[in-house]
């Protein structure tokens, strides 16, 4: 039986098949007649369904669980299973999902993957040089992901964990990757609104486009108490290959303003850690930021 590797994480086939809503949508064959390719829709039922089952599942349950003609199905998961998107055992007789799928769900993720071991590298050398918490971040429509970090061994210092997320807006790893985003995902956070996190938070849309304006002029982005009270931050964008934004790296610490020249050498410290991130992954912090002050 087909299961995804560890690394990829529960959820990474999900994401090459439909989603719940999507699947109900599907109910019946009269509904998948609005589409241009019904057998596309058919096909992307039965994986969906596999997924779902996470086993071994009979060509007998695949049509009575989609209620689709047996003909169709039997087309479909013959097609599926010559492409070894889906393995049917010969035994058995039942279906489970191919290795071939591995291509699609690692895809996506593979620089994610290579970005956080080089972020723990990164992060373990911030430490130990500046001893603050250190955390790696992604942009998922409106909101920020923090998806590695690395603790300070301060007694007091920033409470946070893996999978933790806060509005990309209230955020200064957040400004930073938005700073170098398309103008279509600037757009998606304002239309959902500037809503206030904490006491500083930008609400106007002007002055959150002047702010974005800076952060790319100066290629670093900074937050006292936009998004928690008492807390400070300090971040730097990380690009890929192609000179798109893919993640930043930020520093955060508890304070209500970080003093002005451990903030200088925070800032410093921070831009270069991104630049080693954005090599690390094949990017070129340079040519993305072209014509950033210093």
């Amino acid at each position: 039986t087909f299961r995804a590797h560890p690394a990829l994480g529960p959820w990474a086939l999900s994401r090459v098949v439909m989603s719940d809503e999507s699947r109900h949508k599907l109910s019946s064959p009269e509904d998948e007649e609005n589409f241009p390719a019904p057998a596309v829709v058919t096909a992307f039922s039965i994986l969906d369904l596999l997924v779902k089952r996470s086993g071994p599942t009979r060509l007998a349950e695949v049509i009575s669980e989609l209620k689709i003609p047996k003909t169709s199905a039997m087309r479909v998961l013959q097609t599926l299973a010559q492409l070894d998107v889906v393995r049917r055992d010969s035994e058995s007789g039942a279906y489970v999902l191919g290795p071939h799928l591995l291509n699609y769900t690692y895809a996506p993720r593979k620089t994610e993957m290579t970005l956080v071991q080089e972020f723990n590298v990164v992060a373990e050398q911030f430490r130990r040089d500046y001893n603050e918490t250190v955390q790696l971040a992604v942009l998922g429509g409106t909101d920020v992901t923090f998806i590695a970090k690395v603790d300070s061994s301060h007694p007091v210092r920033l409470v946070t964990h893996v999978g933790r997320q806060l509005p990309a807006h209230a955020t200064a790893v957040g400004k930073a990757i938005l700073a170098h985003e398309a103008p279509a995902a600037v757009q998606k956070v304002l239309d959902a609104g500037l809503i206030k996190a904490g006491p500083n938070t930008i609400t106007k849309v002007g002055a959150f486009l002047e702010e974005l304006d800076a952060v790319r002029r100066n290629g670093y982005a900074t937050e006292r108490e936009e998004s928690t009270p008492n807390l400070s931050c300090v971040s730097a964008p990380i690009f890929d290959a192609t000179g798109k934004v893919v993640a930043g790296f930020t520093v955060c610490v508890p304070v209500v303003e970080i003093p002005k020249q451990r903030r200088t050498t925070l800032i410093a410290a921070v831009r270069r850690a991104a630049q080693s991130l954005t090599e690390a992954i094949g990017g070129d912090l340079t040519d993305s930021l072209d014509g950033m002050t210093a």
